[in-house]
């Protein structure tokens, strides 16, 4: 996991918060090479206790990503995505590290609840995607047998914003989409009534 929103934070603010959303867990936490004692951007690695499948990483890391938020840890969202990098430590000015013995993750017993949550929220997203692109069809339909011939205005109603967006890797937050490529984590992309960004 990548911390780089820890502004007010020490390193050791950075690791209580750690052990309070993940208690008993081992951990490696170490600075990244552009850390300040009064920034201390952090890098967590948590080893697992088995391997998980490829397509359950992003859940998983997820899942971890928002453990650490709700006590207070921002993480980078985008370490969700499978082909995200974790550079080993570079020791850059300022360099803490620490290594806290515990149990070796097992997301599928201490996110069992999360995992359940996730996949019915991930099982209501694409129900809700298949809805959207029938009814974006059938409106074509009736353009097409009532003799519209705008083809701009028929893509649009076949291939809405919003799934191209979804295809691309974009992922809803409320209102706005956040960015595959994101760096902040920050979702900062809307879209208007009529298909405007």
């Amino acid at each position: 996991m990548d911390l780089d929103d820890v502004q007010g934070l020490t390193f050791q603010d950075v690791v209580e918060l750690f052990k309070r959303a993940m208690p008993g867990i081992m951990v490696l936490i170490y600075t990244s090479r552009s850390a300040k004692e009064d920034r201390p951007k952090s890098r967590i690695i948590v080893p697992l206790a088995e391997g998980i499948p490829g397509r359950d990483y992003s859940m998983m890391a997820k899942i971890l990503n928002d453990r650490l938020e709700v006590v207070g840890l921002i993480p980078d969202r985008a370490t969700e995505r499978t082909g995200q990098l974790c550079y080993l430590p570079n020791r850059g000015e300022y360099y803490q590290h620490i290594i806290i013995n515990g149990d070796h993750l097992n997301p599928a017993v201490l996110f069992a609840d999360e995992i359940q949550s996730e996949k019915a929220r991930l099982k209501a997203e694409a129900a809700e995607r298949k809805r959207r692109h029938q009814e974006a069809l059938r409106k074509t339909q009736v353009r097409i047998d009532s003799g519209q011939a705008d083809p701009i205005a028929a893509y649009r109603e076949a291939y809405p914003l919003e799934l191209a967006l979804e295809r691309y890797g974009y992922i809803r937050r409320g209102n706005k989409w956040l960015s595959p490529n994101s760096e902040s984590g920050n979702p900062g992309l809307s879209v208007f009534e009529g298909g405007g960004i």
